[in-house]
């Protein structure tokens, strides 16, 4: 799995993002924590030649250790967090979580 962890998120946390795509496009979003830092609702409106739409979702966010434990619980074993696809360490300053787990059939 590749994600972005909580706690990267948590040091780097912006009430809203605007992004200007080179066709004029923008996109505004505005996440918002739900559950003590357990979800992130956001919502993206997208503004173009006048008119906008707007999409909402929600997902869970993890820490390297909640989802470790989470996938140790459901049988996975020999499971590592890593900080980027390269395979270096995860830590407080990782911009990414990576994880790879095994989990034997049968």
């Amino acid at each position: 799995m590749e994600l972005i962890g909580k706690e990267w998120l948590a040091r780097n946390w912006k009430d809203s993002l605007v992004t200007q795509f080179p066709d004029g496009c923008l996109l505004l979003q505005r996440p918002q924590v739900r559950e003590d830092w357990k979800r992130v609702e956001n919502e993206w409106v997208l503004i173009k030649d006048g008119h906008s739409r707007s999409f909402r979702f929600e997902h869970t966010i993890y820490s390297g250790r909640e989802l470790k434990d989470r996938l140790e619980a459901c049988g996975f074993k020999n499971v590592q967090l890593h900080g980027d696809l390269q395979g270096s360490s995860y830590g407080l300053e990782a911009r990414r979580l990576v994880v790879v787990a095994r989990k034997s059939v049968g």
